[in-house]
């Protein structure tokens, strides 16, 4: 028997001794089911009848709150475990002001163990709205993200915090670059360099330099790869159809249109149609739209036939 199932058996018997006075009650959430009967190791089935057990009498106490632990360290993905356990924490939280942040650091190692986990992040933010230390989730998503930086869970949960807790986004922006420099195709960064500067309507600053100042980003990362769709997008969204306002933007575009490298490069004429269509050019619009389809990129084809304008 390895390590780990000796630590798991001496858990699940400490946690029996402590909820003795209910084990009787435990005999009917063992049985093995009709149809299928799956072959539970016995920690499991003891944790898994003792939590149901606990469940049912609606007991709001520190041994259930020992219990929901082990159940959820047996399936982290249970949300019945984790939302009865906010039950208790609820009921509880009077009774020690460590608590929560006892239940926080229990979190933290949850969210390292199982970072891809819907149910310990949405448990992340039940006790963040308690706790309200949104450093604290900066430093622990930031750690999240140099694992695994395209986690949309950590991403997702940092969003939140900075909308709820209003952050300012010069911090935030400079996050983002970090991540961008580490990767500079990572969609979720530029995602989320974007809500922090345009549409976090508590932080954002909608200026004509700060656009000016994102095009130029954009457009630098661009030139790392001509074929980074996200970087591509980003400019778009944050030139918004106003291309009067970037005339150097459609001059670089004519000049890419010629160049071998990327005369062919659907991003490209993707932005010069664009253009075409700010200025009512339909009829050349409608050629790029051809070319899009026919050529560049004819897996989009249907997408492209129905942008075409008479």
């Amino acid at each position: 028997m390895s390590s780990s199932c000796s630590e798991e058996d001496l858990r699940t018997k400490e946690l029996l001794e402590l909820c003795q006075d209910i084990v009787q009650d435990m005999e009917e959430y063992m049985k093995p089911g009709k149809a299928a009967p799956i072959a539970y190791e016995t920690h499991f089935l003891c944790i898994s009848a003792l939590f149901r057990v606990l469940l049912a009498r609606k007991e709001y106490s520190e041994r259930a709150l020992k219990v929901s632990l082990e159940a959820i360290r047996n399936n982290p993905a249970d949300y019945s475990c984790w939302d009865f356990r906010r039950q208790i924490l609820q009921k509880m939280i009077g009774q020690s002001s460590a608590m929560l942040q006892r239940e926080l650091e229990i979190c933290d190692q949850l969210c390292l163990e199982n970072p891809k986990n819907y149910q310990v992040w949405f448990h992340r933010r039940f006790l963040c709205s308690y706790l309200e230390n949104p450093q604290h989730e900066l430093e622990f998503t930031e750690t999240t993200l140099l694992e695994d930086a395209k986690n949309y869970h950590a991403w997702s949960h940092r969003q939140w915090v900075v909308d709820l807790f209003e952050v300012l986004g010069k911090e935030e922006e400079i996050f983002s670059k970090k991540l961008l420099e580490m990767d500079f195709r990572n969609n979720s960064a530029w995602n989320y360099r974007y809500f922090i500067l345009f549409s976090n309507q508590k932080t954002a600053v909608h200026s004509l330099q700060l656009r000016q100042s994102e095009v130029n980003f954009a457009w630098e990362m661009l030139q790392r790869s001509w074929r980074n769709e996200s970087a591509w997008h980003y400019l778009w969204k944050v030139i918004d159809h106003e291309w009067n306002l970037f005339p150097w933007i459609t001059q670089a575009i004519e000049e890419l249109k010629e160049q071998q490298e990327t005369s062919h490069n659907r991003f490209v004429w993707i932005t010069w149609f664009h253009i075409l269509t700010y200025r009512g050019e339909t009829s050349q619009a409608n050629h790029i739209l051809d070319k899009l389809r026919n050529e560049l990129d004819t897996f989009h084809s249907s997408f492209w036939s129905c942008g075409k304008e008479e």
